[in-house]
């Protein structure tokens, strides 16, 4: 799967990248419920995607 084949993989990648750095970077302020759901929503996309 190319990223550069479509602009919403691309994006949802940068979601579900950004949740990911963000929890492994064990700072002190938490990762917010918007990144969290937004990642989630971009996992989800995926795994739909994929069996279809």
């Amino acid at each position: 799967m190319p990223l550069t084949f479509s602009v919403t993989d691309g994006m949802a990648v940068g979601f579900i990248a950004d949740a990911a750095i963000k929890m492994t970077q064990g700072k002190q302020q938490p990762v917010s419920k918007s990144s969290l759901t937004l990642a989630g929503i971009a996992v989800a996309y995926f795994l739909l995607t994929v069996q279809s």
